[in-house]
């Protein structure tokens, strides 16, 4: 009884080990003759077009490649759209404030006759002095040049009335004004700097003139001081030209004068004879003088 409970146990043991071994060898006949397939044209096909898909279908998309897709959707969707608009600037509302501004000239003599003040001018040219006539009502007055403080002007007048000239100060000022500026603070800032350059370019003018007469700034950089000035000039000409608001734009006449005088200088600076380099420069800074003088005069 035991033996045969032992022996039929031991027999399904030996049923058990051969079945097993039967499906190793399918398995492998399977495999082998499934690489023989698959090394055959037929068998890329099937492998291509079969099993592939059928395999992708049974276990479903990678995900890797739904990360890579999503990442591409947003990307997509990003270079397409067109980007917001930026955000509006907040306005601002500023007083700007051009206060009077004093300049010191030197008065050579005041005719009624203009070809009398020319021949004088003409005169103190030849001297290094600007002889600048300034058609005033039925007047003409002949200037020598400008400063910035009444100091210089006083010892200037001494000396001239010691070598023999008639000398008398001319003071004269422009009108201030105030303009109401409304906009981002950006475009406010450029505004503010672009009025002040009218005052600028006869301030320098007469700082320039003073150095070169002091022997300070030599004819070659005196030129390259004045070249970039005209830069400065019209780049702010443009400034202006971009403005839409009328009540700032118009400050652009002042400029458009100050840009013909600087570039005649330039023009004809070559053909200066270094002794009259100073009239020539004098003469420009007493004709912005009184551009500046007007224009705000009439404001």
């Amino acid at each position: 009884m035991e033996y045969r409970t032992h022996a039929r146990t031991h027999s399904v043991r030996l049923k058990r080990k051969s079945a097993f071994g039967t499906a190793i060898v399918v398995i492998l006949s399977i495999g082998l003759i499934a690489l023989i397939i698959a090394l055959s044209p037929i068998g890329a096909f099937l492998s291509d077009h079969v099993f592939v898909p059928l395999f992708e279908t049974l276990t479903g998309p990678d995900s890797d490649e739904q990360i890579v897709s999503a990442l591409a959707g947003q990307e997509a969707t990003t270079t397409t759209q067109p980007s917001a608009e930026p955000s509006e600037k907040p306005q601002q509302e500023r007083v700007l404030t051009v206060d009077e501004t004093p300049f010191y000239i030197l008065q050579m003599g005041v005719f009624t006759d203009e070809s009398a003040a020319e021949d004088h001018a003409e005169e103190i040219r030849r001297m290094g002095a600007g002889g600048f006539v300034y058609h005033d009502n039925a007047v003409f007055r002949v200037f020598a040049a400008a400063y910035l403080d009444e100091d210089s002007l006083v010892k200037v007048q001494g000396q001239v009335r010691s070598d023999g000239f008639e000398a008398t100060p001319y003071i004269t000022d422009s009108a201030r004004i105030k303009i109401t500026l409304r906009g981002d603070q950006n475009a406010i800032e450029e505004t503010e700097q672009s009025v002040s350059f009218l005052k600028d370019v006869p301030e320098t003018l007469s700082k320039l003139a003073l150095s070169f007469d002091k022997g300070e700034c030599d004819a070659q950089e005196l030129k390259q001081k004045i070249r970039s000035m005209l830069s400065a000039c019209e780049e702010k000409l443009a400034f202006f030209d971009s403005v839409k608001d009328e009540s700032v734009a118009r400050f652009r006449t002042v400029l458009e004068k100050y840009q013909k005088s600087v570039s005649t200088f330039l023009n004809e600076y070559d053909s200066i004879v270094s002794d009259e380099c100073a009239s020539a420069l004098k003469h420009l800074q007493l004709e912005t003088i009184i551009d500046y003088i007007l224009f705000f005069d009439q404001e």
